[in-house]
């Protein structure tokens, strides 16, 4: 696919010779029913070569195109270059090859696409799938009011075919959004089948709230597609993050200064470890049971070790000390954690009286072997 949406062209051919174009900004001319090029020939040194003849060819053919010199003046076809190196002319929107010649040298520029920007376009792609789509309704659509749909020219991977890419404009809640792999409903009011099995998002500024939103789906199987806006700045500037149902949640990078029992601890993932009061973005091991501000460790940076992402809100696993066979007997899902104790990195249950500043979260249940928590 190409598109040319302007009355200039920048071509940069790969020359055999020393020569190229440099194009340069081109004056706006009113409404004309011809498209206008100008450009600039100029040595590979870029000195501008005055005199060069540029010689206009319909693509693809020997047919020399129809030039202007005004929107009702005809123009001799070459083009001649001025004593800067410029050239100029009107002609009608299409594409054209170009055959320059100053001297001994000559080459030609092919299937250069010249764009009248008065006049409605018509946007083609060498694939079936159109790589822009404009619709507009009066009313609410299945389809959205107005959308544009994106492909990847040339791509050759699973993102290509058909258009993943959506901005979408609408008159519920998805006011104007930004979408991969997903579209909106406005009259079913809902998030409709998606065209790959790639993970679907949303980015939007919601159209009944006005705030601005973040979801996804995590679900990459699921159609339709269950999305859940897990971000939202609202124009209050009331910030409100939320978790889904997997492993997701609020991290921040912190410094590791973990040491158990007198040796530097290494960290893994779901290890329970409490925000360093001494040193911001920092973390140290547990120092008693239901210690204060206590946080999970999501990841640890494999490229430098000394940073760790904690997660402070949302889902996470978490290591404890209990068991499967503790679910039922020994807690139950809404059941507070705390850090079990001194140099422990694991978590236990809380008593009643615990300072809630010690809560890491509350129980939800058992997922993979895990224990589950939303603070």
């Amino acid at each position: 696919m190409k598109i040319i949406l302007a009355t200039r062209s920048c071509p940069q051919p790969i020359l055999p010779a020393a020569l190229f174009f440099c194009a340069v900004a081109a004056p706006c001319l009113g409404e004309t029913p011809h498209a206008f090029y100008s450009d600039v020939v100029r040595s590979a040194e870029g000195r501008a070569m005055p005199g060069a003849s540029v010689l206009v060819y319909k693509a693809w053919t020997k047919e020399k195109a129809k030039l202007y010199k005004s929107p009702d003046t005809e123009q001799p076809n070459p083009v001649i270059t001025d004593k800067t190196g410029r050239f100029h002319f009107h002609v009608a929107g299409g594409d054209y090859d170009l055959h320059v010649s100053a001297g001994v040298v000559k080459y030609a520029l092919t299937d250069v696409t010249i764009v009248n920007t008065f006049a409605p376009q018509t946007i083609q792609s060498a694939t079936k799938t159109p790589p822009l789509t404009l619709v507009e309704r009066a009313k609410k659509t299945h389809g959205g009011n107005t959308a544009m749909l994106f492909n990847r020219p040339g791509s050759t991977d699973g993102n290509n075919p058909p258009a993943p890419y959506r901005i979408i404009v609408n008159k519920g809640a998805c006011g104007w959004a930004l979408t991969f792999n997903v579209d909106w409903d406005e009259i079913d009011k809902k998030w409709t089948k998606r065209d790959i099995s790639n993970r679907t998002m949303f980015l939007r500024i919601n159209g009944e709230t006005h705030a601005l939103e973040y979801g996804n789906d995590f679900r990459t199987s699921a159609a339709p597609p269950v999305m859940e806006t897990v971000f939202r700045l609202t124009p209050r500037g009331n910030f409100w993050v939320k978790s889904q149902e997997g492993i997701n949640g609020v991290s921040m990078v912190v410094r590791d200064n973990v040491v158990v029992n007198g040796n530097k601890a290494t960290l893994r993932t779901g290890d329970v470890v409490v925000l360093d009061p001494a040193n911001p973005f920092s973390i140290i091991a547990p120092r008693k049971h239901a210690d204060l501000n206590p946080v999970v460790v999501r990841a640890v940076d494999p490229e430098d070790p000394s940073r760790v992402h904690v997660q402070v809100a949302g889902m996470a696993r978490v290591n404890t000390v209990h068991t499967r066979k503790d679910v039922g007997p020994v807690f139950v899902a809404g059941d507070r954690l705390v850090t079990e104790g001194k140099d422990s990195l694991r978590a236990k249950v809380a008593s009643k009286d615990v300072d809630p500043r010690a809560v890491l979260g509350r129980m939800q249940g058992e997922y993979n072997g895990f224990i589950m928590i939303i603070p």
